[in-house]
């Protein structure tokens, strides 16, 4: 059975791994995402994964771990 759970990345993660919430503000918009969606919703850790970037995978992984542990 494949577990189908989708991980889903928010600012906790960011501030997790001591992030700056101002510059993801910045970061967010430089790549066209919603700076206020994701603070409501979060993204899914698969789309951040996807991108060729140090702090989406960074704090997609931050989130994955949290998950496998029973905190995210």
């Amino acid at each position: 059975m494949t577990d189908v759970t989708t991980v889903i990345v928010r600012i906790e993660h960011v501030r997790a791994e001591l992030l700056c919430v101002t510059m993801t503000r910045v970061w967010c918009r430089d790549r066209g995402l919603d700076f206020a969606a994701f603070l409501e919703n979060g993204i899914p850790a698969d789309e951040l994964e996807a991108m060729d970037d140090w702090f989406a995978k960074r704090v997609a992984a931050r989130a994955r771990r949290e998950a496998v542990n029973g905190r995210g």
